[in-house]
């Protein structure tokens, strides 16, 4: 059983492998685990991963865990369906889908800090253009004596506007 980087379509959505895991011995007894990122949640569990963990003995599932559009996370129990966190598997289960959540959000702070290092790199400037100079705010407030407020009634501004123009000075 092999899944390529890319899975074709989960429930008409394009999904990306995460994470794949699979040891089944000879004798066909073992664990398997595969992981996809999907974009748009699978209802009703709200989470935008669609995964399946697997135990099998001699090629033939004893106990399972998956999540599936219209039933949520659940567990396979040979050929009966349940989900019960009170139980050993289903604490199993929550804590594999606390550790992928986990990863997916490192994974999601991983991107987020290389896309804005990728746009500082480019020279785009991030963030709300100033609204004031900063240097003329300092000028007015030295030319006139003024005080903090004086200076942010006279441009129409806030006093901690103020405070900062003249901090970075």
């Amino acid at each position: 059983m092999t899944t390529p980087r890319t899975v074709g379509i989960v429930a008409n959505m394009k999904a990306g492998l995460i994470t794949r895991f699979r040891d089944i011995a000879d004798d066909g007894t073992g664990l398997e685990m595969v992981v996809w990122r999907v974009p748009d949640p699978v209802p009703p569990s709200g989470r935008r991963f669609k995964y399946r963990l697997v135990y099998v003995e001699s090629g033939r599932r004893v106990v399972g865990f998956d999540n599936e559009r219209g039933k949520g996370d659940h567990k396979h129990f040979g050929d009966q369906e349940s989900f019960d966190l009170a139980t050993p598997a289903g604490t199993l289960m929550l804590t594999m889908l606390a550790a992928v959540a986990e990863l997916e959000r490192e994974n999601l702070k991983a991107r987020q800090l290389a896309g804005l290092e990728r746009t500082k790199a480019e020279g785009k400037v991030l963030g709300r253009s100033k609204s004031i100079d900063d240097a003329a705010v300092v000028a007015w407030r030295a030319e006139n004596s003024a005080s903090i407020t004086a200076t942010a009634e006279h441009f129409g501004i806030s006093a901690a506007s103020v405070k900062q123009a003249c901090a970075k000075r």
